[in-house]
């Protein structure tokens, strides 16, 4: 875990993390001042819809705004033109700040944070550039808040040119923000490192702000796609409810795990993804099209039952597709692309084996000889009764084996037990389902999407007893790819991986520390 940051820039910049995926490392939390009324047009689903809100209070002036000489824009085909706009314009500041700084459900910044790096009023711009220098926490904290912000307003309901206009005009302020923290005397080495590479691979590029706008314009049509999916499945399938459903992947022998420990390199792009999320909506189309012209043209019932055999198996193969879609966007989005932005070398970076020590009351080690067994109690709002089967197994197939410790060998074994709860109870070990997001563990519980691979819960349940994730993630900005190095042949580095000795081991020594029971 990283170190909460102390100092100035705990005066500037408010908490960036994310609950998407909570392993991933992200800014320390840092303090926020009390925030006043928030004053944005929220909608319904929490989101800015307007620039109406123009707080008295900002006083903004002209002078407050400096010109900025730089090219305009590029013309992309996936957000509309920003036109030569390079600064923020009153209204624009004020919508910001109301959105940044005032409203307690969407803020990133202070507004000393808001005012040296979105506005470059010198007085506080001064202060926030050596404390930046002076904190190993600060660029990448600086980096996380002004990342959260512009995905904020590419996510936001605003109109498509007033998204963009606002977008590129603080694409250009934190490119400025960078190249004044770069003339700082005695900037430390690794800081000026990271600093020149995000303002020249990611803002001078537009990397960050072009592929925030491919995902803005990609996810609406994956979940346009994924109602028309869901209407017809329930149409055909007397009401069933689709989106409901998990898909539970099956088990993988052990003597099929894969045993190669080197590291390998998955990438993907938006792009891709883009294009994939485009065949599914061809294919689809032309299914549809063909069921219509079966039920309408008075085919034999015979025919009709054939097509609707295959139509039936294409809507399930489809919705599995669309979430693997939207979870693949996702985590480009919310993972690879702000974890490069914050640290450009993140690819390359060292795996590390432990990121806590577990300390939870339903979370036990009980030793016998030389039998070692984990007990664990999760709640859980998941209702299925299949789901928790492949739960459990996954967990107890999985977390059991044998280790070398002390001389002698050691037998290691997993028991699960899953309670159902309407409420969870103070100190829970949790399992929920979440939709729009990864799978991911925390130190009181996983949280799963719905499309659940069978090593998935042993993987996170690794999370649960310390182990860290086995491979690094990044991204690639010379050719605007996510990349994920792993650890192939260990479970926590790969799905097709298993659980090593070693893993064993350290979950050992790290559950006798404070949850080994006593007799």
């Amino acid at each position: 875990m990283k170190r909460a940051a102390t100092g100035l820039l705990a005066l500037l910049l408010a908490a960036t993390a994310s609950a998407a995926v909570v392993r991933v490392e992200v800014s320390p939390v840092l303090a926020v001042p009390q925030a006043g009324a928030a004053g944005a047009a929220l909608t319904s689903q929490g989101g800015p819809s307007s620039l109406s809100a123009s707080p008295a209070s900002l006083a903004l002036t002209p002078s407050a705004l400096p010109t900025l000489q730089t090219p305009a824009p590029k013309v992309q085909k996936d957000m509309p033109p920003a036109g030569p706009q390079t600064v923020l314009d009153q209204q624009q500041a004020a919508w910001l700040f109301q959105y940044a700084v005032r409203s307690k459900e969407t803020r990133t910044m202070t507004s000393v944070g808001f005012n040296s790096i979105v506005l470059g009023r010198p007085a506080e711009e001064a202060g926030v550039l050596q404390g930046i220098a002076s904190d190993p926490d600060g660029l990448p904290g600086a980096l996380s808040a002004m990342y959260v912000l512009m995905q904020s307003v590419m996510n936001s309901d605003l109109p498509a040119a007033d998204r963009a206009k606002m977008a590129y005009a603080l694409n250009v302020r934190y490119s400025a923000f960078l190249g004044r923290l770069l003339e700082q005397p005695g900037l430390p080495a690794k800081t000026r490192e990271k600093a020149a590479r995000a303002k020249a691979e990611f803002l001078d590029s537009t990397v960050v702000l072009e592929e925030l706008a491919r995902a803005r314009q990609t996810v609406p049509r994956l979940h346009e796609l994924e109602k028309s999916v869901q209407a017809f499945f329930k149409q055909d399938n007397g009401g069933a409810p689709a989106h409901e459903a998990w898909r539970i992947g099956r088990p993988i022998p052990k003597s099929q795990r894969e045993k190669n420990a080197s590291v390998q390199e998955l990438t993907d792009s938006l792009p891709r993804l883009a294009k994939a999320v485009e065949s599914v909506r061809f294919k689809f189309e032309k299914f549809q099209k063909r069921w219509e012209l079966v039920t309408t043209k008075g085919f034999s019932k015979r025919l009709q039952e054939s097509v609707r055999k295959g139509y039936e198996e294409f809507l399930g193969e489809a919705l599995n597709a669309i979430r693997a879609l939207n979870s693949s966007i996702t985590r480009v989005s919310a993972v690879s692309l702000p974890k490069g932005f914050r640290d450009p070398g993140a690819i390359e970076g060292r795996m590390r084996s432990v990121i806590w020590v577990p300390d939870n009351k339903n979370l036990r080690l009980r030793v016998k000889g030389d039998t070692a067994e984990v007990r664990v109690l999760f709640e859980t709002d998941i209702q299925e009764d299949a789901v928790l089967a492949a739960i459990k197994a996954s967990i107890e197939d999985y977390w059991r084996g044998e280790f070398d410790y002390g001389g002698k060998t050691m037998r290691f074994k997993t028991s699960v037990s899953i309670r159902k709860v309407q409420t969870f109870s103070p100190g829970a070990l949790t399992l929920r389902a979440a939709v729009d997001t990864v799978a991911h563990a925390g130190q009181t519980g996983i949280v799963f999407d719905r499309d659940l691979d069978y090593p998935t819960p042993a993987h996170e349940f690794g999370h649960i007893l310390g182990l860290n994730d086995e491979y690094t993630e990044g991204y690639r900005a010379a050719d605007r790819t996510a990349v994920s190095r792993q650890n192939a042949g260990s479970l926590m580095g790969s799905l097709g991986g298993d659980v090593l000795p070693r893993h064993l081991k350290t979950a050992y020594q790290l559950l006798k520390r404070r949850s080994l029971e006593k007799d």
